[in-house]
């Protein structure tokens, strides 16, 4: 297939999808008849707002150090129109690269198919509003293809660097590379100056945050202070199926009651395909990632409210699940049913992310 095919290819999956979530929100929003007005109140929803304050105000309220200002510059400097087609631009731009890494690196029999999981996956919606999950997903599958590349390593490293200015869960990414690249220094793939290039301005540009945040407030963690503004604490995996077991039956809602299921499963399938598969060579290094992000995301922070809120973002911005979801029937349609719930879990304001 030539490049052109591929890319005409991804671009019609990319257009029929943004149609769909456009008739998504027109249909939930007045068919459905939500709460919100009109369409463009949608993109002020829930973290949006948040965003869109910071971008024109700064950080006025403390609370909000609990964002990162990747997202607030460039709607400052861009406009919210201008960051809107940023977003489609970073959709479009990682679904060839997934393309890419899947057929050159993966060596996939059908390298679309995980272009396609990635269109249609849970947090498409947040890709089309002012959130941070277009950016993020991009810039990490950049990185990715960087590293694959072993050529591009100030490129490699600015890009890593940025990850972290965008969501903090950009950290992960940062160790796992490192672990990834170390590996190669003992296999002899690259040198020790290639690490030094890579990680001089990665560790430079993911320090700005910090850096203004003690500046400011005296305290370079000062986004980890305000987590329990947003109900969250630290935990372990077994604190969460404690507290979640404990939620169902003291306060049985059946917005949590579902979230908890499908997050189980939806867990529970990716770590068994990783025990399924883990002797495939071209994988480690995607499994590795999956592995530390999940190992984050159990570790760090949850939600008073519910235990596993926000988990499904966590999980399906990290790249490497696209990979692990087989071309069959019954897993577009399942990935299809759970990506229009989300969609209108969110515009009914019953948002359990």
């Amino acid at each position: 297939m030539t490049k052109k095919e591929i890319i005409k290819k991804i671009l019609r999956c990319y257009l029929i999808t943004r149609i769909f979530l456009i008739f998504l929100m027109i249909l939930d929003n007045f068919l459905l008849k939500t709460k919100y007005p009109d369409i463009p109140s949608i993109f002020y929803l829930y973290d949006g707002e948040h965003y869109l304050n910071i971008a024109k105000n700064g950080y006025t309220i403390y609370y909000l150090y609990a964002f990162f200002p990747g997202v607030p510059l460039l709607i400052r400097y861009l406009g919210k129109i201008g960051f809107l087609l940023i977003n489609q631009i970073c959709v479009a731009l990682t679904s060839y690269l997934l393309y890419i890494i899947g057929d050159k690196y993966l060596k996939l029999k059908k390298p679309l198919t995980p272009v396609v999981f990635w269109l249609i996956s849970p947090i498409a919606l947040m890709t089309m509003l002012f959130y941070t999950e277009s950016i993020f997903v991009f810039l990490t599958v950049l990185v990715y293809y960087l590293y694959k590349e072993q050529n591009y390593y100030l490129i490699l490293g600015i890009i890593l660097g940025l990850c972290s200015t965008v969501r903090s869960t950009g950290s992960i990414l940062f160790f796992t590379l490192f672990i990834l690249m170390i590996i190669d220094l003992f296999k002899k793939k690259i040198k020790i100056k290639n690490i030094i290039i890579t990680y001089i301005p990665a560790t430079i540009i993911s320090c700005l945050y910090p850096a203004y945040l003690y500046f400011k407030t005296g305290n370079s963690l000062k986004f980890v202070e305000v987590q329990s503004y947003w109900l969250k604490e630290k935990t372990n995996i077994f604190r969460i199926l404690y507290d979640v077991v404990i939620k169902t039956i003291q306060d049985p809602q059946m917005i949590f009651i579902i979230n908890s299921i499908l997050t189980i499963v939806i867990v529970t399938f990716f770590i068994k395909y990783i025990v399924n598969h883990h002797k495939e060579k071209n994988y480690y290094d995607i499994y590795l990632y999956f592995i530390m992000t999940l190992i984050i995301i159990c570790t760090s922070i949850k939600g008073n409210g519910d235990p596993l809120t926000s988990y499904y973002r966590y999980i399906f911005a990290c790249f490497p699940v696209y990979y692990m979801i087989k071309d069959k029937f019954i897993n577009y349609a399942l990935l299809a049913v759970f990506s229009i719930n989300v969609c209108s879990f969110f515009l009914f304001n019953t948002y359990f992310f």
